[in-house]
């Protein structure tokens, strides 16, 4: 902390290196360096600050992320969003869906969605199951359609019909083809033998 804050000018290699860094502390003292950084007034520290929040979270951070996303998404903040998004994940509160969701439909960035559906996918399984996984096997982003293959409700039709085709599309990728492909066969029934 006190080499960050006595060198904000260092050059963009240093910066990479703190990042990877900062992925990996965990300790209580972090979080407060974390808390103490998320708002400051450097881009370096607030950047450092939102990756340490992000591995360090806990539930008496849940507002502080919860307020810190529509800011992030008006200023097309990706980064930070992808952070506060994590931090809500590991928190793992089923408080955080209304920004969640609002994220999932507002956010710019693909690889920004899967991760929210992720975190989704954990605060609120149940509501992302029914209100947004059936329509996510459309998205864009592979890993969405992967992570929603694995918990859709496949008895409804449409939905049993997008992942048959999912799993036998040559051309998807295949990840989301075998999640498809074992969630169908999760839910189909046995067939009877015949002896």
């Amino acid at each position: 902390k006190p080499f960050v804050e006595a060198n904000p000018e260092l050059p963009p290699l240093f910066g990479a290196a703190l990042s990877r860094l900062a992925r990996t502390v965990s300790s209580p003292r972090a979080r407060e360096t974390g808390l103490a950084w998320f708002t400051h007034c450097t881009e370096r520290q607030q950047r450092l600050g939102e990756i340490i929040l992000a591995h360090n979270a806990t539930t008496d951070d849940l507002e502080l992320l919860k307020s810190a996303v529509q800011p992030a998404l008006t200023h097309d903040n990706m980064y930070r969003l992808c952070s506060i998004v994590e931090g809500l994940e590991r928190i793992g509160s089923p408080h955080a869906w209304p920004e969640l969701s609002l994220a999932f439909h507002e956010a710019t960035y693909s690889y920004a969605r899967a991760r929210i559906a992720n975190a989704l996918s954990t605060c609120a399984p149940n509501r992302f199951t029914e209100e947004l996984a059936p329509d996510s096997l459309w998205d864009c982003e592979d890993q969405v359609r992967e992570i929603a293959c694995g918990v859709v409700n496949p008895e409804q039709p449409e939905t049993r019909t997008k992942l048959t085709a999912l799993a036998a599309d040559p051309h998807e990728d295949e990840a989301v083809r075998k999640a498809a492909t074992r969630h169908l066969a999760r839910t189909d029934p046995p067939t009877a033998g015949y002896g």
